[in-house]
């Protein structure tokens, strides 16, 4: 993107850290709950740019920086891991009792995975409850920590994408 216009930038959004959207902004309402992805020295200039002009503005803004934790391919690669362990659990007939009704058997699901068992291993290994707070190191450590206890627990053999860890690992060293 080639612009010299500060309120024109190139954004990722929240949910999808990799994906780059270029939007025209304007009102103090529509920086809410945005995030910037900088990447490269012409991103940081826009940055620097927006800042500059919204201060020039009389805007208050406040900005709160964290390191990128994995691109949408690297998301979408852990959420089709999720997908092949319901797959797994349910190809295995290992359904879910539901709670309160315990006669009641739930299917398996990418959801469920992740929030029944992938979130309670990052949360007692790194005492996150979101997977957007993980490093690449960490995200790949829980994973390996899930699959070993799949494979020992439940005789699932679900590994980390070879492909995933590969992809994850170049992202740690950038870091």
């Amino acid at each position: 993107m080639t612009t010299n216009d500060p309120s024109s930038v190139s954004r990722g959004n929240r949910g999808n850290p990799g994906n780059q959207t270029t939007m025209r902004v304007s009102g103090d309402d529509k920086y809410m709950g945005n995030s910037w992805v900088i990447d490269n020295k012409d991103k940081a200039e826009f940055f620097k740019s927006f800042i500059d002009d919204q201060l020039n503005q009389g805007v208050t803004m406040v900005y709160t920086l964290s390191v990128g934790s994995r691109t949408q391919r690297q998301n979408n690669a852990l959420h089709l891991w999720f997908r092949q362990i319901a797959t797994l659990f349910n190809d295995s007939g290992q359904e879910l009792t539901h709670p309160l009704v315990p006669t009641m058997d739930i299917p398996w699901t990418e959801n469920i995975v992740k929030e029944v068992l992938y979130k309670l291993v990052i949360k007692k290994m790194y005492d996150k409850g979101s997977t957007t707070g993980l490093s690449a190191k960490q995200l790949s450590e829980a994973a390996e920590t899930l699959s070993r206890w799949l494979a020992q627990e439940c005789g699932i053999y679900a590994p980390f994408p070879q492909t995933l860890k590969d992809s994850l690992k170049s992202a740690e060293e950038v870091v």
